[in-house]
């Protein structure tokens, strides 16, 4: 007998493109079948599409819970231990005084790391790869500025290399996350001679003198031309360089000249360089500052900027980062943990140093720390809220960002004026990612399940 077929609830719909949001896969499709999904009318359509089409997640079948494939999907990738993630912040201090910095509230009660805690945090590293049984550890220097111990941080790299050649685990990648004013010559040739893929996200956030206006040294001083010079000489070392650029409304005006100095200094000839976009957000304790109060976006104004800043750099032929995004946030994934300098486990990166992400300490049994993550998994946050089982978004936002929630003193942090204003434009920028970079898509966590090419 031949199976009955539903058009999916979390199709979205772009010109000649559908896009699926829970297997995040994109079909360009002729009017007859644009029609069929949009008017629920699948009795037309050839059953070797509609084949095609369940395999993408824009048709289900009959019976079939979809709420209930996200829920599968996310246990799935939640408790998956092919990969161990672990971020680590080797100390709270920073050489420079951003003026939107989220870490700002905890960084005066934070000290610097020691060797003993390095050797502290060498052996919970050791014991959790005993216990996940990992076939790869990605590993994250975060901060403060991590590179302020950068000695110390090739030493760190070395011991987990070693570590990981023990337990036949994967070193798949060391990332750094820095402001870039201390990405010397020395410590990238180190860094990258260690021989696995290397990546620094480093933020510039306008031309020279915005952003020296918002990201600049403690004393004041302007940071941009020495974070532009290292750029280019790691980016020659082999380096891979994710450049971000913070935008709220004090400085978004001006990415067309920021992207167009990028152009003129050779950045868009560069494969291993790539760009993203994030609006500005408030950080725990942040409610009453200055900047906030006069920057920040509302969310459908930055959606709008987002589009308009990835179209912008695509026209001028620079690489940018997957827009959507995808997977899960640390909070949700059991083996994903933050540590930092003072060995307390956190399980989410913007809340380190606050005792409400806080889920343990390195000196305590790994099991311990596993238990009180629980509270974090489960439930799901949609399964809790019935506008977030109802909504179409539910595959991207997944009940929204627990720390935003708790900024804005509410239940969930509902992203549905993003999206609404995202929508469909992102679908037709993904396409053109899609096309125009065909060989970078492989490194993006997103089930591209078909192709922009296929004609149905």
């Amino acid at each position: 007998m031949k199976r009955k077929y539903t058009v999916s609830k979390y199709n979205l719909y772009s010109g000649n493109y559908i896009f699926n949001l829970r297997q995040r896969s994109l079909i360009r499709g002729n009017e007859s079948l644009l029609n069929a999904l949009q008017n629920g009318d699948l009795e037309r359509v050839p059953y070797e599409v509609i084949e095609v089409l369940n395999t993408a997640g824009m048709v289900v079948e009959e019976g079939i819970d979809e709420t209930k494939l996200i829920a599968l999907w996310v246990s799935s990738k939640s408790f998956n231990t092919n990969t161990l993630s672990v971020a680590y912040i080797p100390t709270y201090s920073c050489n420079f005084r951003c003026i939107y910095c989220y870490a700002e509230s905890v960084r005066e009660s934070k000290g610097i790391i020691t060797r003993n805690t390095n050797e502290a945090f060498l052996n919970w590293l050791k014991n959790v790869l005993i216990l996940a049984e990992p076939k790869y550890l990605d590993i994250t220097f975060h901060g403060g500025e991590p590179l302020l111990l950068k000695d110390e941080l090739i030493t760190l790299s070395e011991n987990i290399l070693k570590l990981c050649e023990l337990q036949e685990v994967k070193l798949k990648g060391i990332s750094l996350v820095t402001n870039g004013s201390l990405l010397t010559d020395q410590f990238v040739k180190k860094i990258t001679n260690l021989a696995v893929p290397c990546r620094a996200l480093v933020t510039i956030d306008g031309p020279e003198t915005v952003h020296n206006a918002r990201r600049y040294y403690r004393d004041g001083s302007g940071s941009f031309s020495k974070i532009v010079e290292n750029i280019k000489s790691a980016l020659d070392s082999g380096m891979l360089i994710t450049l971000g650029y913070n935008y709220d409304r004090q400085n978004y005006a001006d990415i067309p000249h920021f992207l167009d100095f990028l152009v003129d200094n050779g950045f868009s000839e560069n494969e291993k360089f790539q760009l993203i976009f994030g609006a500005v957000r408030k950080g725990l304790n942040q409610e009453e500052k200055e900047h906030f109060m006069k920057y920040e976006m509302g969310q459908a104004e930055s959606a709008k900027v987002m589009i308009w800043a990835y179209r912008e750099a695509l026209k001028r032929g620079l690489r940018i980062v997957e827009p959507l995004g995808a997977g899960l946030c640390t909070l949700k994934k059991p083996w994903s943990f933050i540590v930092d300098c003072n060995g307390d486990i956190f399980k989410c990166i913007t809340m380190a140093g606050h005792e409400v992400s806080k889920v343990g300490t390195i000196s305590e049994p790994v099991e311990v720390v596993l238990q009180r993550s629980s509270k974090f998994i489960f439930p799901y946050n949609w399964e809790k809220f019935t506008m977030c089982r109802n909504c179409k978004y539910l595959p991207i936002c997944l009940g929204g960002c627990f720390e935003q929630a708790i900024i804005k003193g509410k239940r969930v942090d509902c992203k549905r004026h993003y999206f609404d204003s995202l929508f469909p434009q992102l679908i037709d920028l993904i396409a053109e990612v899609y096309e125009k970079y065909p060989e970078g898509n492989k490194d993006q966590k997103i089930e591209y399940v078909l192709g922009t090419r296929g004609e149905h």
